[in-house]
């Protein structure tokens, strides 16, 4: 399930945003972990049926994850600055693997000791929790991107008192400042006569 759909993942973070991608991601990584337990006061009982459908949604959900973290990784790591060569997607490639293996060996270590405090359906609210954050952050820089994008396109919006019809786009404001800075200057010429 992990492998099965990731070129299916690799097209979505490249073609339509890998922190959706990412989100959609964690939703199910969680869910699977949730229903893997399952987690008590939902009313299930475990079974292996059920086991089986949880692992492959969280393999699933784990496949997204990782490669449209990659993906992101790779892109802004570019966007700051770095050139876009084979260096620096080797570093970018090998911080992204050596965080993955320590996660790897943090993971287990850490499960281990919940499942001796808790026992294991309550100690797979760990994972449950932490991808509900990661959904949530990934939700968050969703919409502040859209945010962005909304305000570079209308620059004026929350001057105008937030209505959008009677906003000044960005391509009449570019416009308006090339048209004061041609009057300033030549202000400044007929001055200095």
């Amino acid at each position: 399930a992990y492998a099965l759909l990731n070129p299916f993942w690799g097209w979505m973070a490249d073609k339509v945003s890998s922190k959706l991608v990412i989100m959609i991601g964690a939703f199910l990584l969680g869910l699977g972990f949730l229903l893997l337990g399952p987690v008590p006061g939902l009313g299930l009982e475990f079974s292996y049926s059920l086991c089986v459908v949880s692992v492959v949604i969280a393999g699933v959900g784990l496949g997204a994850q990782l490669v449209a973290a990659f993906s992101e990784a790779q892109r802004s790591v570019v966007a700051s600055g770095f050139p876009d060569n084979l260096t620096t997607y080797a570093m970018v490639s090998s911080i992204w693997t050596s965080a993955f293996a320590l996660g790897a060996f943090v993971g287990p270590t850490a499960a281990g000791a919940l499942y001796d405090a808790v026992g294991f359906p309550w100690s797979t609210m760990f994972t449950v929790g932490w991808n509900a954050a990661v959904c949530v952050a990934a939700l968050c820089s969703l919409l502040g991107m859209g945010v962005c994008k909304m305000n570079r396109e209308n620059q004026y919006v929350l001057l105008e008192g937030g209505n959008v019809e009677s906003a000044i786009s960005a391509k009449e404001t570019d416009k308006l400042t090339a048209e004061v800075q041609a009057i300033l200057s030549q202000t400044d010429r007929y001055q200095s006569l």
